[in-house]
C-alpha cells in the first residue's frame, strides 16, 4: 500500500508541475478543461469539467462530473448532475443537487445547501452541514452538523456530532477518543471502536509487519522473473553503468516530467485518448517496477560473479530497506524512478538505432 500511495503521489505532483504549459481553458466536445493559476467558471457546461489550478471556483451548472485539483477549491452551484471529485488544501462545497462527492484535502467544508447521494471524505478537518444518504469520513477533526439519511461511518481523533445533526441510519465510529454527541443523537445506539486499545495497536502493528514482509517477498519474486526474462537487458545496463549512469538519471528526469505533459495533451485532443491511456499505463507500470529494476542492477554491481538469484535477492532487499526509512524513502524512490525510466528509454533508442543501421 505504501508503494501504491507513493506512486499516486508522484504522478499527481508531476502532473501538477507540468500542467501549466497549457492554455487557460480548452473545450473538447461538451467537456471543459481548465488549466491556469485562477479558474472561475460562470457559463454553464453540458459535459464534464476538469479543473487544475491554484485557486478554483465553480459557480455554474454542470451537466457531468466536476474533477478538480488545486490549492483552494470552491464549488457552489444549484446543480451538478454528475459526481464531484476534488483534491486540494482547502475545499468548500455547497451544491444543491449532485450525485456522489469524493474529496481529499486539509480543510473541507460541506455547506448546508448540499444534497448528494453519498459523500466520501478524507482530510485533516471536516465540517459537514449538508444532506446525504450515506457519509464516510476519515479525518483528525470531524464535525457532523447535517443530515445523514443512511449510515454514518467516521474514523478520526476529535469527533463532534452536534444537536443539529440528524442521522437516521447506523452510526459507526473509530477513534482513540470518545466522540462528543449532543442533542437527540446522544441517546442513539452508536457502534464505537476504541482504536487506541492495546489489542488494536498490536493487531495493527502485526498487520503492518505482515504487509511489509509480503511486499518484500512479492518484489523479490517479480524481480526474479524480470531478471530471467530480460537477462540481456540487465546485463547490458550493468556493463554500461560506469559510463552511462548520469545519462540514465538525466534522461529519466526528463521522461518523468515530459510524459505526463504528453498524456494530458493526447487526452485533450480526444482522438489521442486511447494512445494517452496506453502511455499512462506503461508509465505507471514502469514507476511501480522501478524498485525491482534498480534492485536487480544494484545486486549485479554489489555481488559481481555471484549467483544471479542471490544478486537479485540482495539488491531488492537493499532497495526495500531504504524505502522503509523515513525521509530517505522519498529520495530512494526518485532515484529509482529516474534510473529505471532513463535506462529503459536509452535501451529502446539504442535498439531502434541498431535496427535502422542494419537496414
Amino acid at each position: 500500500m505504501k508503494k501504491i500511495r507513493i506512486c499516486i503521489f508522484t504522478m499527481l505532483m508531476v502532473i501538477m508541475l507540468s500542467i501549466t504549459v497549457f492554455a487557460d481553458g480548452k473545450r473538447s466536445s461538451s467537456n471543459l478543461f481548465l488549466f491556469s493559476d485562477l479558474v472561475n467558471t460562470k457559463e454553464n457546461v453540458n459535459g464534464d469539467v476538469y479543473a487544475f489550478a491554484q485557486d478554483i471556483k465553480i459557480n455554474s451548472l454542470v451537466g457531468g462530473d466536476v474533477i478538480s485539483c488545486g490549492q483552494d477549491i470552491t464549488i457552489k452551484s444549484d446543480e451538478i448532475l454528475g459526481n464531484i471529485r476534488g483534491a486540494g488544501q482547502s475545499l468548500d462545497i455547497d451544491v444543491k443537487n449532485t450525485k456522489n462527492i469524493t474529496l481529499a484535502g486539509q480543510d473541507i467544508s460541506i455547506g448546508e445547501n448540499t444534497n448528494c447521494n453519498a459523500a466520501y471524505i478524507a482530510s485533516q478537518s471536516i465540517d459537514f452541514k449538508g444532506n446525504t444518504n450515506d457519509l464516510y469520513v476519515s479525518a483528525q477533526d470531524v464535525v457532523i452538523d447535517g443530515k445523514v439519511k443512511g449510515n454514518l461511518e467516521v474514523n478520526g481523533e476529535n469527533i463532534l456530532i452536534t444537536e443539529n445533526a440528524n442521522i437516521l441510519g447506523n452510526i459507526k465510529i473509530k477513534s482513540p477518543n470518545e466522540a462528543v454527541v449532543k442533542g437527540d443523537m446522544a441517546s442513539k445506539n452508536i457502534n464505537y471502536e476504541n482504536t487506541a486499545s492495546e489489542a488494536n495497536f498490536k493487531q495493527e502493528h502485526k498487520s503492518n509487519v505482515v504487509s511489509e514482509v509480503m511486499s518484500i517477498v512479492s518484489a523479490i519474486i517479480v524481480a526474479l522473473l524480470l531478471s530471467v526474462i530480460f537477462k540481456k537487458y540487465f546485463y547490458s545496463v550493468e556493463k554500461s553503468l560506469d559510463l552511462c549512469l548520469w545519462k540514465y538519471m538525466l534522461v529519466g528526469f526528463g521522461i518523468l516530467i515530459l510524459v505526463p505533459v504528453l498524456i494530458v495533451f493526447l487526452c485533450i485532443t480526444v482522438i489521442g485518448i486511447p494512445i494517452g491511456l496506453v502511455i499512462l499505463f506503461l508509465y505507471i507500470l514502469s514507476i511501480y517496477l522501478c524498485p525491482m529494476v534498480t534492485g536487480i542492477t544494484l545486486g549485479q554491481r554489489l555481488l559481481a560473479n555471484k549467483n544471479i538469484y542471490l544478486q537479485v535477492i540482495c539488491g531488492v532487499l537493499v532497495i526495500k530497506i531504504l524505502l522503509l526509512i523515513p525521509f530517505i524513502d522519498a529520495i530512494a524512490w526518485v532515484v529509482c524512478i529516474m534510473f529505471t525510466l532513463g535506462s529503459i528509454c536509452m535501451k529502446i533508442v539504442n535498439y531502434i538505432r541498431s535496427k535502422s543501421n542494419n537496414i
